[in-house]
């Protein structure tokens, strides 16, 4: 059986790259997560306000000056005044953001990603225990490839949105096969089961 970590919650995060300030969890909780890490074949992180202390998609939509209108859409979404589903609430987003292809390939060179403290000692550790590491994210692949570089993990292993593009290099909307453009269903299940999978590891 292949063991999966999934450390999205603050009981399975270390405390050494814990974001919020005076966050604590009790030490049988905390000696339970390293335990489970210890023993994970493969773990899966997000990356926004895990891998990385920021929001990339937030932060995107601030460098394309539309920051608070993003925010308003997502606000929306979430206080019910919408009913919210990611991917309509992706699509809602992008359709304000509309980045075409130079100003995301701009954005990506002239940012460097902002890691949480100890991620990478974190990562760095469990791959030389063989720990088979993932980034799984409702982000953009352009916006993720420079964090795993940073951290030594293979593009194959990155399950993110894909924003699409005209020939001329204009938003075109996002890539909907993607197991990551929506949450709850059942191909977000499926890809868990693959992950589960030992044979795709």
């Amino acid at each position: 059986m292949i063991r999966v970590a999934l450390p999205t919650s603050a009981a399975a995060v270390p405390r050494s790259i814990m974001t919020s300030a005076g966050e604590s969890i009790a030490k049988n909780q905390e000696e339970e997560a390293k335990r489970v890490w210890r023993k994970a074949d493969a773990v899966c992180f997000d990356v926004d306000s895990t891998v990385c202390r920021d929001e990339g998609i937030d932060d995107l939509a601030a460098f394309l000056g539309v920051g608070e209108a993003v925010a308003n859409v997502t606000r929306t979404a979430m206080n019910g005044n919408a009913r919210f589903r990611y991917r309509d609430a992706l699509a809602a987003r992008l359709q304000v953001m509309k980045p075409n292809k130079d100003q995301l390939d701009h954005y990506v060179n002239i940012t460097r990603p902002k890691l949480t403290q100890g991620i990478k000692e974190l990562v760095s550790r469990l791959q030389s225990r063989g720990t088979h590491v993932y980034l799984v994210s409702g982000g953009f692949r352009r916006l993720i490839l420079p964090v795993a570089e940073l951290l030594g993990i293979d593009q194959s292993r990155i399950y993110a949105n894909e924003i699409l593009f005209d020939k001329l290099g204009n938003y075109n909307g996002f890539d909907t096969s993607e197991l990551t453009s929506d949450s709850g269903s059942k191909d977000v299940r499926r890809m868990m089961n693959w992950l589960w999978d030992g044979s795709k590891l």
